[in-house]
Parts: C-alpha cells; structure tokens; sequence
C-alpha cells in the first residue's frame, strides 16, 4: 500500500490491515473511517479525496473547495464543500454538504466542480461584499469568465444571497491586479468617492509606458497599493523611483497605501484621496459610511 493513498478503513482491513495498524504511525485518519496511508502532511487534494470516498458519486466540489481547484481567491474553508442531489443525507464532520435540486458541474483536475460562475454566485451566501468582489475580479483575471458572464449569473439567482451576488458582479472590474487593489479601490467607491479607473496606463512619449493601479486620468490623481516588505534590490530601487519622478513631473499627484494603512488607518487615505482630488479642482467628499462596516477594524 503506497504512502500518499487515501482508504476507507474497510479497503485498508481488506487488503490486510489490522486494527491496531490503523491506529498506528503509519495511518492518518481524515475523516471518520478514512485514513491517508503515510506521515507526509495531508494536503487539500487528500482532503477532497477522503471527503469523495465518504459522498456519493454523483457529488460535486462547491463552494470554498472549487474555489481553490480554480485557482481563485476565496476564504480558507476548514470544511470539504459538496453539492449532492436532492434528499441526500451525508453529515461526516470536516465536510459541509448543500442538498441541490439541478447539479451543474464541469470537470478540472479529474474532479467534478461547480463551474466558475457559479461558484462566485455559491459564494455569495458565505462571503461578505468586499471578499466577493475580490472572488470576482481574480475570476476575471484569470480569463475563466468574463464580467458579463458573472454578472448574467448573479442576475438569473434567486434567493437572500442573490441581492449581494447582483452588487458584487457590478463591481467586478477586468485587469485587476492583486486582490488588495480590489480592497483599495472598493474602499473609495464604498466612501461615495468617484470610481477611479483601473491599470491607468501613462504613456511617457518614448515608446515606454507607467502602470498605475488606481487614478483620475482628467484630475492627474494616483492612488497606488504599495504591498512591498522590503525593497527588493538596488536596480528595482532605482526604477521605482525615476518613475516616481517622472510621474511626478509630469503633474501626478501620488497617494500611495501599504497594507497597514488598510487594516488600520482606512480613514487616512480617503483624507489624503479627498484632499488631492480638490486640490485638482473636482468637488468630492466623502457621502456614505457604508465603508466602515467592511474596513474599520478589518483583519488580514
């Protein structure tokens, strides 16, 4: 029996294994009556297949659990997620298993999953706005659906999760760089602020070009995420700062935000977006307080 196979305790006790074998080092148990054979650490994958060997054929990988065969960004869930069909019974804990009247799936990876859209619209149920934007754009980003299949998607649900999925799908923006971005922009349009353009590209004249993740093309504002623990090199060091030169003498005005200021100080950077976005003539201020329910106190 090879390290890394996950069994039922009725295959490993057919095949030879005693009782107290199971019990011993050499057997992990995942599941009640599923063990991974070996010491290695069990990974999502031996999760999945553990969970498959407890769940009916006809069962399909949902929610947080499709989430991570697609690659996207989502929540961790401790729990193997599952769709199975109407009337099931299925109560093991470690798995969370949603009776579903129609069961659409696609296949990935030799596992039935639910397909990208709908698992943004699954989602909706468990995540909170901002996470489910985030859901949204790294699904764009990743080319796996566009913005308008989401948003088609959210807009044929039904149900209390529906309203949200609807919201989250038209905030869901393409070209979207990393998921704090999607917070940092979200943070703006949630305070009442105009909605800046994403990827801003600054052509400079000579065949280069700048990204900017944020900005007020008319109002020559930035707001940039700045996600860096250190700096990286000398010669990454350099760029980064011709660039902040080159940007600024050509009348961008730059706000830049670290991970901190978005846990902690929320606040501060839509002052400072405020202040800039007047100082360049347009008239704004901050009109709803719906931002504080998912920023202030906000953990990452």
């Amino acid at each position: 029996m090879r390290d890394g196979t996950v069994i039922t305790r009725l295959q490993a006790l057919q095949s030879g294994v005693t009782p107290a074998e199971l019990r011993g080092p050499r057997f992990q148990r995942l599941l009640h009556g599923v063990y991974l054979v070996g010491t290695s650490t069990p990974t999502l994958i031996h999760r999945i297949d553990a969970a498959l060997l407890c769940a009916p054929d006809s069962a399909v990988l949902a929610r947080h659990t499709a989430a991570a065969i697609w690659g996207v960004i989502a929540p961790h869930s401790s729990d193997i997620q599952l769709n199975v069909p109407e009337n099931t019974r299925l109560r093991v804990q470690g798995i969370r298993a949603e009776c579903r009247l129609k069961m659409s799936w696609v296949s990935r990876f030799g596992y039935r999953l639910s397909p990208i859209d709908q698992v943004f619209c699954e989602m909706a149920a468990h995540l909170e706005l901002v996470d489910l934007v985030v859901l949204g754009d790294s699904i764009v980003k990743r080319g796996l659906a566009t913005v308008e299949q989401l948003r088609s998607a959210a807009a044929a649900m039904t149900g209390r999760a529906s309203l949200r999925a609807r919201r989250a799908a038209l905030l869901v923006r393409p070209d979207v760089e990393s998921p704090m971005e999607t917070r940092l922009r979200l943070l703006l349009v949630l305070a009442g602020l105009p909605e800046p353009t994403v990827q801003f590209v600054v052509a400079r004249g000579n065949g280069k070009h700048y990204r900017l993740d944020l900005a007020y093309p008319e109002q020559k504002v930035a707001i940039e995420y700045d996600g860096r623990q250190h700096i990286e090199s000398s010669q990454q060091h350099h760029s980064d700062v011709r660039r902040d030169e080159w940007l600024t003498a050509d009348g961008w005005l730059r706000i830049t935000a670290f991970a901190p200021d978005l846990r902690e100080h929320p606040a501060d950077i839509l002052k400072f977006s405020v202040d800039a976005l007047r100082k360049r003539g347009l008239r704004v201020s901050v009109t709803s307080a719906e931002w504080q329910k998912h920023f202030s106190g906000w953990a990452f």
